[in-house]
């Protein structure tokens, strides 16, 4: 009796052992076909609006809040240098999803904008792999970033959300430089208002200058 039980139990295990290797192989399989699927192509570069193109890797939407320009599906590999993807100075919405960046001294460098979103990346050895500046109501979300000096920076950034990142072998997971008494649409206006005052303080040090420098019956 203590024989056939051993064996029911034998094979019980076996069976759970192959069925157990079955969906590990299977679950391989999927991410070997997905990995398959991404696109080499060379660098990405969006410097304005009129740069949401698919030459430049945008596969659909029109950029706005319902209908963000998306761009995925691709893999881009440097030898330690250049950017992968560089997105600036827009307003439209977009999303970077579901690429494999690898060997750049940036994965994506995203500078003034507002309503970027990163999601669902990959980005390996790079320098940085997520460098943003200026820009706002943005977020890095659900990427794995590994072996990077710094996994995701950001310099004067406001309501930029950084949540369900894996970090694996960087030397710095998140670098954050901001302004601590002042967001960073404050920080601009109080900036551009500084420099307005100087500009006027100049005009009007220049017409007292040239209204000194009349005859007195030319002066106005």
């Amino acid at each position: 009796m203590k024989t056939v039980t051993r064996t029911i139990v034998s094979s019980i295990l076996a069976i759970a052992f192959f069925a157990a290797a079955g969906e590990v192989l299977a679950s391989d399989a999927d991410v070997s076909a997905t990995a398959l699927e991404l696109v080499p192509r060379e660098r990405i570069i969006i410097m304005a609006d009129e740069d949401f193109t698919a030459e430049n890797g945008v596969v659909s939407g029109s950029g706005s809040s319902g209908d963000p320009y998306i761009i995925e599906g691709w893999e881009i590999v440097f030898n330690n240098s250049g950017t992968c993807i560089t997105v600036l100075d827009t307003s439209k919405h977009f999303i970077v999803r579901e690429v494999r960046l690898v060997g750049a001294m940036t994965g994506v460098r995203l500078s003034n904008l507002d309503h970027a979103r990163v999601t669902d990346a990959v980005i390996e050895n790079c320098a940085v792999g997520v460098s943003a500046s200026y820009a706002d109501l943005s977020s890095v979300d659900n990427s794995l970033i590994a072996n990077c000096s710094v996994g995701i920076s950001l310099r004067y950034c406001d309501e930029f959300s950084v949540d369900d990142n894996t970090y694996i072998g960087n030397t710095e997971d998140l670098r954050v430089v901001a302004l601590p008494w002042i967001t960073t649409r404050q920080a601009n206006l109080l900036f551009a208002a500084v420099a307005l005052g100087l500009a006027a303080f100049v005009g009007i040090l220049l017409y007292m200058r040239y209204k000194s420098s009349r005859p007195p019956e030319e002066r106005p």
